[in-house]
C-alpha cells in the first residue's frame, strides 16, 4: 500500500485494488500527514469492501495550510491532484470536512468527479457545532489540540459500547501534534464552510447519506443538502448520530455500492435507449432527490 506525496502536496494513501478509481477526502485530523503503521492497516481493513471494484486513495489535506484557507481553497488542491494523476473522472467519496471539500470540487470541477458519495457532512455546520468547534480552535492555539479532537470524538457516535469508551480513554488514545497550525487552519475552514449556492452547480449523481441525529450537520441541514443537488439520493439512518461509516460499516458500504451499481445501469440503459430510464425507478423523488424511507438501525470527524 504506497503513500507518498503528489505533485500538489497532498498527503495520501494507495490501496490497491480493481480497475476504477475511488478518492476518498478524509474527515477532520490532528495533523495533515499520510497515515503510517497501525493506521495505514486499519484503512486496509476499513476499505476492504470497495477493493474488489477499485483502487483506492485515500487523500488528505496538504501541510502547511496557510491561515483564512477555505474548503473551496482546498477543493482546488483536490482537483490538481486528481486532474494530474488520473486520466478522466473517478469516483468520489467525502467524509465530514472532507465531504464539505467535496462539495466544492464536484461543483466547480464536474469534469473530474464521476459519481459523489456525501457522508457525515452539509452544505454548513449547525450552530452548535459551531460552538464547539470554535471552543476546539480556540484549546488548540493553546496547545491542547488532543484534548480539543477529543471533545470533538466526544460528540460523535461510536455505538452503544463505543462511545462510553471514547468518554473514557479518548484523550490517552490522542497524541499532541507537534504543530497544530493545519489543525487549527481547517477547523476555521469548517466554521467559515457554506457550500449553500454551489450545490445546484453539482452535475454528478450524489448520494448523501447520514444520521439523523448527527450533530455537526442536523437533519434539516442535510435534507437541504439532498434537495439542492439536482441528482441527490438521500439515505438517512434514524437515531444515529456522526460517523455512520463506522458503527454502521455493512449497511453504509452495502448503500454506497448499491449506489455505485444503479448509477452504472442507468448509465447503461442511457447509452442504449435513454427513454427506457424511468426516474420512478429510484422511487419518488421531488428535483431528483430520492426520498429513502428512514431506515433503523441498531477519530476523525
Amino acid at each position: 500500500m504506497p503513500t507518498g506525496q503528489s505533485m500538489v502536496d497532498l498527503p495520501h494513501a494507495r490501496i490497491a485494488g480493481g480497475p476504477k478509481t475511488l478518492v476518498i477526502l478524509e474527515g477532520l485530523t490532528l495533523e495533515n500527514k499520510a497515515p503510517t503503521g497501525r493506521a495505514l492497516r486499519l484503512l486496509r481493513w476499513a476499505h476492504k469492501r470497495y477493493t474488489g471494484d477499485y483502487t483506492v486513495y485515500q487523500v488528505g489535506r496538504r501541510p502547511g495550510l496557510p491561515a483564512g484557507q477555505t474548503t473551496r481553497d482546498m477543493a482546488e488542491d483536490y482537483a490538481s491532484w486528481i486532474g494530474a494523476r488520473f486520466d478522466g473522472p473517478v469516483d468520489v467519496i467525502g467524509f465530514s470536512t472532507g465531504g464539505e471539500v467535496a462539495q466544492y470540487l464536484a461543483a466547480d470541477h464536474g469534469e473530474l468527479v464521476r459519481r459523489l458519495v456525501l457522508s457525515d457532512t452539509g452544505c454548513r455546520l449547525g450552530e452548535d457545532a459551531k460552538a464547539l468547534l470554535r471552543a476546539a480552535r480556540d484549546k488548540a492555539a493553546q496547545g491542547r489540540a488532543a484534548e480539543a479532537q477529543a471533545d470533538i470524538a466526544n460528540h460523535m457516535d461510536f455505538g452503544r459500547f463505543g462511545q462510553p469508551l471514547v468518554r473514557l480513554l479518548g484523550r490517552r488514545l490522542m497524541k499532541e501534534p507537534d504543530d497544530a497550525s493545519d489543525y487549527i487552519a481547517t477547523i476555521q475552514a469548517d466554521l467559515g464552510h457554506d457550500a449553500t449556492d454551489a450545490l445546484s452547480r453539482i452535475a454528478a449523481p450524489t448520494l448523501v447519506i447520514a444520521g439523523s441525529r448527527d450533530f455537526f450537520y442536523p437533519d434539516p441541514i442535510v435534507r437541504e443538502t439532498a434537495e439542492r443537488i439536482p441528482q441527490a439520493t438521500l439515505r438517512l439512518y434514524d437515531g444515529v448520530g456522526h460517523a455512520v461509516s463506522k458503527t454502521h460499516k455493512r449497511r453504509f458500504e452495502d448503500d454506497v455500492l448499491g449506489f455505485v451499481r444503479r448509477c452504472r445501469s442507468r448509465a447503461a440503459v442511457e447509452r442504449t435507449d435513454p427513454k427506457r430510464w424511468p426516474w420512478s425507478t429510484f422511487g419518488p423523488h421531488a428535483n431528483g432527490v430520492e426520498r429513502f424511507a428512514t431506515v433503523s438501525s441498531g477519530f476523525q470527524r
